[in-house]
């Protein structure tokens, strides 16, 4: 079919038209499937349709031959399939980079919350100093001849 050097007759053409109004529910449905996975395959696949669209415009216009026909959309299925990998390679890296950056924000809030614990046990540690000097003090003094002995509590 590659080497097909004929035109596409009439009836072909309305075949043609037929086959494509078909290919537009299945479109339909990849495009809304893509666009729920990601944007990026939204996009591409969105490309590759308008590629194609233009190559089915030129043969139902007559100006391709069966061959170039199926040339070109072997063409253009094979570059999708090649942009396809290129976009599931970025939005692999863009979700790791999203899970690099939330373990650093959480290595980040760990550090905070210890540095905040850190603190919180050195004003406990200051008010307990606090404490202890505004508590009474009992002294107790004992005199043996010039020596005085004094304990307080």
């Amino acid at each position: 079919m590659l080497n097909d050097k004929t035109s596409p007759t009439k009836q072909e053409v309305a075949l043609l038209y037929e086959v494509y109004g078909e290919l537009q529910d299945c479109r339909k449905i990849i495009l809304e499937g893509a666009a729920k996975m990601h944007p990026l395959y939204m996009l591409t696949l969105v490309e590759g349709y308008s590629a194609s669209d233009k190559l089915w415009t030129d043969m139902t216009a007559g100006r391709l031959t069966w061959g170039t026909f199926n040339e070109g959309r072997k063409n253009i299925a094979t570059q999708i399939q090649a942009k396809l990998i290129l976009a599931d390679g970025q939005v692999s890296a863009q979700l790791q980079n999203q899970h690099q950056f939330e373990v650093q924000q959480r290595q980040r809030a760990a550090e905070a919350f210890q540095q905040w614990s850190y603190q919180q046990q050195v004003i406990a540690n200051q008010q307990r100093a606090i404490n202890a000097m505004n508590q009474p003090r009992t002294i107790n003094c004992n005199y043996f001849g010039n020596t005085a002995q004094s304990n307080s509590f």
